[in-house]
């Protein structure tokens, strides 16, 4: 990511690259996710990155809403919202 690396600058970039290459050839695959989170946590709390997800967000609809569809991030798909009342 070009803009991840511009902001970075020259020795954090090469620290990543070097993270990620050992990531790449040492981690067995389904260990893949767990090795890059020290990784992930390094970038956020050097503030390198700030996460921007909604999987801190919450929505409550559970006996509001019924027979809605999930969209893939794992939010109400709007087009199928039918409220109970």
């Amino acid at each position: 990511n070009a803009v991840l690396y511009h902001t970075l600058g020259v020795q954090n970039a090469a620290w990543l690259d070097a993270q990620m290459e050992n990531v790449r050839a040492f981690s067995p695959l389904e260990d893949y996710l767990s090795a890059l989170e020290p990784i992930a946590s390094t970038l956020i709390s050097e503030y390198w990155i700030a996460p921007m997800f909604h999987h801190t967000q919450t929505l409550r609809f559970q006996g509001v809403l019924e027979d809605v569809a999930l969209t893939n991030w794992g939010w109400p798909d709007i087009r199928s919202v039918w409220s109970a009342d």
